[in-house]
């Protein structure tokens, strides 16, 4: 029996376990014939894995999903693209549009939710108010925040929120503290607790400690640092400068402090143990939570914004395209080169 006649159902799950790629096997499947364009196009099941990144992708992006549903009441590209996607089938979704800002405090950017989402990056201009109306991702295991605008100071709670079954996270844009939030509390809530007394929601009677609370399922946090850049006016630029490294400083002690409480039950990637360091070597303790602190990177002068800005795209670029094929980058314990 020629594969075109077999059952849609049967059809629908061999189109499933084969589209697992960037997308090239989804776009071939529609191209064989109509009657696997219309399969396609009507569950979705072809589009398994997006990355959005830069207006006129998006846009060529768009173009392919034009005989689908679309989003008419949004005018965000961004928005119209993701609403054209069947929220049953995305798996893997990258958000790098470092210019984006939530609308009047609403986030056009996820309309609807994406129940069987896996792992999601985002680089975006992230806000309070975003993080207040994310729709749960309830099947979410990895969350990647490369980069914000302000992290609320419920941070712990607002995870654990819509992301209860969460096991890793990262945050590669952490700036000064003023951005930050509460996020010394949460690392600090991460590093003193353990599973069997980390429960998902703790008692109502501390709501201070509830809002730094992590999912309990969290049990490999990565800090990475964003580029801070030398700004022409000398007084402003010291300002900032020193405002950075006490926040780095401040997180580099933190997590010293966490690795020298593991004593023996201590080890690095490899199974040695740890060196002195600022915290940028892999902290295991007996719990199995892991705190990774990578290096600060180096100050950039203002005029090289653009040139970190097109290495950040292109490894976010590279993570992702790697993350689709099973593979870990960025996720590992081994702290990589900074843009």
């Amino acid at each position: 029996m020629p594969i075109t006649d077999l059952p849609a159902e049967l059809l629908l799950d061999i189109f499933t376990l084969a589209c697992v790629d960037t997308g090239f096997t989804g776009c071939s499947l529609r191209g064989v014939s109509q009657h696997f364009r219309v399969l396609c196009t009507q569950s979705g099941v072809d589009v398994h894995t997006v990355a959005l990144c830069g207006v006129k992708k998006m846009k060529s992006f768009q173009a392919m999903l034009k005989e689908r549903k679309q989003d008419s009441s949004s005018t965000e590209l961004s928005s119209q693209v993701l609403q054209s996607i069947s929220p049953r089938e995305l798996r893997i979704l990258s958000v790098d549009l470092p210019s984006w800002r939530p609308e009047n405090g609403a986030n056009p950017l996820f309309r609807q939710p994406f129940p069987f989402l896996t792992d999601l990056t985002l680089r975006c201009g992230l806000d309070v108010p975003f993080f207040n109306v994310f729709h749960p991702c309830p099947n979410l295991q990895r969350l990647h925040i490369a980069s914000h605008k302000q992290l609320p100071n419920t941070f712990g709670a607002s995870i654990s929120r819509i992301a209860p079954d969460l096991k890793h996270l990262r945050l590669s844009g952490v700036d000064g503290p003023t951005k930050s939030g509460n996020l010394h509390q949460v690392l600090q809530a991460y590093t003193s607790s353990s599973p069997s007394s980390h429960p998902i929601i703790t008692d109502i009677s501390d709501p201070l400690k509830a809002d730094h609370e992590l999912p309990a399922s969290v049990n490999k946090l990565i800090i990475g640092f964003d580029t801070c850049f030398q700004f022409t006016h000398p007084i402003h630029s010291s300002r900032r400068q020193m405002n950075y490294l006490q926040n780095a400083q401040a997180i580099h002690q933190l997590a010293e402090d966490y690795r020298s409480r593991g004593h023996k039950e201590t080890t690095t990637s490899n199974g040695e143990r740890p060196v002195a360091g600022r915290g940028e070597r892999p902290i295991k303790l007996a719990q199995r939570k892991l705190l990774l602190v990578h290096p600060t990177p180096p100050m950039r002068p203002y005029d090289d914004v653009e040139e970190v800005a097109k290495a950040n795209f292109a490894k976010l670029r590279a993570e992702w395209e790697d993350r689709v094929q099973g593979g870990e980058a960025g996720w590992g314990d081994v702290p990589s080169s900074p843009a």
